[in-house]
């Protein structure tokens, strides 16, 4: 029978993770920075958030690819991504494969204890033309999903499977169709002001939706912080980027806005 991993376990293993990641970039010339709640934590805390279970990186796009072209022959971790065929969002995560987490999300399947890694490209800087930008692309992701099998009743709770699989049926049936093309499509959407002299970027799936943005010249200076026993990198001028998208980050929330991402329950293989 596995062994369930305790909560200290599995921040131990995302910090092993955190640091490996952190010497790769480093040794490549290649920018990133924690992002989200882990460069809040590093910020407040000097690390994780105490309620908080998971690790956040971010890279520009042409170092997102480049630092995901390395570890795609890493040894000891699993790369995680649609180009791969093993996960079915359009960002990646880096996971350890020592470690297995079982439950009931098909999206999480062969998937062990892990840090995510998102790509930044940039936005439109017209707020209308960037909101008809981000529906087109959640639509369009919402379809990808609707329409795969077993990923249309995917969800983090059995119950909600059970009632997946009866009330989208129909969805699925109407979008049939390859995940791993779609998200391909949805990356190569993703990029497309990557050419343009947009000053605006972020990550435009993100569920804070138009709060997260910040200027393109943020990514253009970078420093060390401590997070935990390490020192992981991250973008100088972070109050723009955290300001925008989380308010006042520095004063802690009420315990009831604290939230976690207890779902995911990882085992030692």
């Amino acid at each position: 029978m596995k062994q369930r991993m305790t909560r200290n376990e599995i921040k131990k293993v995302q910090l092993d993770i955190l640091s490996y990641f952190n010497k790769i970039c480093l040794e490549n010339n290649i920018h990133y920075t924690v992002y989200g709640g882990t460069l809040i934590g590093a910020l407040r805390h000097g690390g994780f958030i105490p309620w908080d279970d998971d690790i956040d990186v971010a890279l520009y796009r042409d170092d997102y690819d480049k630092v995901l072209k390395i570890l795609q022959d890493e040894n000891k971790y699993r790369l995680h991504n649609y180009r791969n065929r093993n996960f079915e969002q359009p960002f990646a995560k880096l996971s350890d494969k020592r470690t297995i987490q079982i439950g009931p999300s098909f999206s999480t399947r062969n998937l062990g204890c892990f840090i995510d890694i998102f790509p930044i490209d940039k936005y439109p800087e017209n707020i209308q033309e960037r909101e008809l930008y981000r529906k087109k692309l959640q639509k369009e992701f919402r379809i990808a999903l609707d329409g795969s099998f077993p990923e249309y009743f995917s969800s983090e709770n059995w119950l909600k499977v059970i009632s997946k699989i009866f009330l989208r049926f129909p969805r699925f049936v109407m979008h049939k169709g390859d995940l791993y093309h779609r998200l391909g499509k949805i990356d190569d959407e993703l990029q497309k002001f990557n050419r343009t002299d947009s000053k605006i970027c972020g990550y435009i799936l993100s569920p804070y939706e138009d709060r997260e943005k910040f200027h393109v010249n943020v990514l253009n200076s970078f420093e060390m912080v401590d997070f935990e026993d390490i020192k992981v990198m991250k973008i100088k001028n972070h109050d723009e980027y955290l300001s925008s998208t989380f308010g006042d980050y520095m004063t802690m929330p009420p315990e009831d806005k604290r939230r976690t991402h207890n779902f995911y329950n990882f085992y030692w293989k």
